[in-house]
């Protein structure tokens, strides 16, 4: 049912689902992805899709209204900050680069979209409060949040370079790992926190032309006390990177950031994502159902601490993943010549079927 009876209400969970369907159809389309809506709906429960198919029609008519003009006319107005250009788009908002008058400095802003949802608002800014608080090297830093009038927004480090995949590709075995043990020390330091990541995927770690990563973008950001409390059945995330238990909707332990990092560092070995398919529904399937296939199967040069550290995280079970410290650990371990410690449970169910 979409309502309680007689009280003509929609159900907030429902709606949320709905809103989260729309949100990701968007951001694929603005990231210049050709989405099949007919896939892409197979991937929501069937109860949902008409609603879901309607919101994407209005949306699109609506983008087809506003045409190239919104983008100007958009362009927002902060105390304190000059703005430049458009750096980047997703569905939840547009980053501008922009100049700090006050400090005369480079910043980048985040500009949540004014159609998002209040409850979604209000996270995201609570998120940018904590990570502003998680000093490290390898996390982008919150200088500031903004909210005047119907504009909220996140003044952030400007970093200059390229998703980590994209600036892995052409390099060795030791160069991806020294990025790779970047992205664990950040989760590391967010999970020490209670903050859960909950969407690590290539187009949040940006590496700089001397190698420095920075992850960024705690847009789907939570602390483990508010996931306890969140409704179960909701999907965020980014599919080719979510972990069974997020695809599941089941509530999240920092464990799902490590499958998303095992993820990360499959595609990052291998240049190739592990469970990637051509609709939603296969993806998922995958995830949940599927083990990859080894890394060294794709390129016999990837070294063999690698493949395991990779396939350590890729557990189906989270009990069997390790957290980011031990991850991290390791991949420092392997980057100074010594033995590491983890061990996938996929090597022993192998051993047992053998």
């Amino acid at each position: 049912m979409t309502t309680d009876s007689g009280s003509g209400q929609q159900d907030p969970q429902r709606e949320q689902r709905i809103e989260d369907a729309l949100i990701q159809f968007l951001d694929l389309r603005e990231r210049g992805e050709e989405v099949d809506l007919e896939r892409f709906l197979a991937g929501f429960a069937e109860e949902l899709r008409s609603e879901i198919q309607a919101r994407i029609g209005s949306s699109i008519e609506t983008l087809a209204i506003l045409g190239g003009a919104a983008e100007d006319d958009e362009v927002p107005t902060i105390s304190g900050f000059r703005i430049e250009h458009v750096i980047g788009s997703g569905a939840l908002g547009t980053v501008y680069r922009a100049q700090d008058e006050a400090l005369d400095r480079a910043v980048a802003i985040k500009v949540l979209r004014r159609g998002t949802a209040q409850s979604r608002r209000d996270r995201i800014l609570a998120e940018g409060r904590r990570v502003a608080a998680l000093a490290d090297r390898a996390i982008v830093t919150i200088h500031s949040l903004v909210e005047e009038g119907d504009c909220s927004a996140i003044v952030m480090e400007l970093i200059e370079g390229h998703s980590i995949d994209r600036v892995a590709a052409p390099l060795n075995g030791s160069q991806k790992a020294k990025l790779l043990t970047e992205v664990a020390r950040a989760l590391r330091v967010a999970h020490s926190q209670g903050i859960i990541h909950r969407d690590l995927k290539p187009q949040n770690v940006l590496v700089t032309p001397e190698l420095d990563v920075r992850v960024l973008d705690f847009g789907l950001a939570i602390s483990s006390d508010e996931e306890e409390e969140r409704h179960k059945g909701l999907f965020e995330g980014t599919p080719l990177y979510a972990s069974p238990e997020q695809v599941a909707g089941e509530t999240l332990t920092p464990a799902s950031d490590l499958f998303s990092f095992g993820s990360l560092m499959y595609r990052i070995l291998t240049g190739e994502a592990p469970f990637n398919a051509a609709t939603v529904n296969e993806i998922f399937n995958g995830i949940t159902s599927l083990e990859p296939t080894f890394p060294r199967r794709i390129d016999g040069a990837i070294d063999t601490d690698l493949q395991a550290i990779c396939l350590a995280c890729l557990a189906k079970d989270p009990a069997d993943r390790p957290t980011a410290r031990e991850v991290h650990e390791d991949l420092r371990r392997y980057r100074v010549g010594d033995s590491i410690r983890l061990r996938p449970a996929l090597y022993s169910d192998i051993l047992k079927r053998n």
